[in-house]
Order: structure tokens, then C-alpha cells, then sequence
């Protein structure tokens, strides 16, 4: 299940044949970022980091989780526009893709906390 995704992750690295060079090894962590953005990974990391930690200390307050979260999400999305950190342009329109998707998802999700009747609910949620 999910518990052994990251034992099952740290098997599969250590089956790599040791490669000529130690830091090709973790190669997939900076290889397809320009050379000022190698380091690109923490910073979708720190997104991530920070999502859980809206999630979990804004566990009461919905509606300031939401908005935290589509505000990191905005932030995400011009940071991500601004830098254009991969070497293909086709993984920068990708990654901007995914963000304006979850920035719509989290934003959309305002709707269910302003009790519309019980049929727009529905109808919104088979869209969703």
C-alpha cells in the first residue's frame, strides 16, 4: 500500500548499478532543470511541505485553509511562470498546467463551504 511506496522507492535506487560518478546516482533529482535551477526540486518540495503544513495547523478553519492554499498555489504558479526552471519547455507548460488546475480545484472548493442548495452541490461535484 501507500505505507511501502517509500521502502519499495529506496530498494529500487540502491538496485542501480553504482554509476562512474557518485552523484549520478541521484541524477533525477536535478537533471532536466537549466543550470540556474538545479536545485528546482526543493522548491516544489517546500510547496509541498507547505500544503501539509496549511492542511494540518489550519485543521479548524476551513475557509482560511482554502484561501492559504490557493494563495501558495498563485505564488507557485508565478514563481514557476517567472523562472521557467526546465530545459523543456513542454514540462514548463505541464508543471503551469498543474498548478492552474489545483489553484481551480482549491478555489472551486470555495463553493461547498457556502451552503448552496442541495442540487447544486450535486450537479458541481459530478464536475468536479
Amino acid at each position: 500500500s501507500l505505507a511501502c511506496i517509500p521502502f519499495d522507492a529506496a530498494v529500487s535506487i540502491a538496485k542501480i548499478p553504482d554509476p562512474p560518478h557518485p552523484a549520478l546516482r541521484y541524477a533525477f533529482l536535478f537533471t532536466g532543470f537549466r543550470s540556474q535551477y538545479y536545485g528546482w526540486q526543493s522548491v516544489v518540495f517546500l510547496r509541498k511541505l507547505l500544503l501539509a503544513a496549511i492542511t494540518v495547523f489550519f485543521i479548524d478553519e476551513l475557509q482560511a485553509q482554502v484561501y492559504l492554499t490557493c494563495l501558495l498555489c498563485l505564488c507557485c504558479l508565478i514563481l514557476q511562470a517567472y523562472c521557467n526552471p526546465f530545459v523543456d519547455p513542454l514540462l514548463n507548460r505541464l508543471e503551469i498546467f498543474s498548478l492552474v488546475n489545483s489553484f481551480i480545484l482549491y478555489y472551486g472548493g470555495l463553493y461547498f463551504l457556502w451552503e448552496p442548495e442541495q442540487w447544486k452541490r450535486d450537479v458541481l461535484s459530478v464536475f468536479i
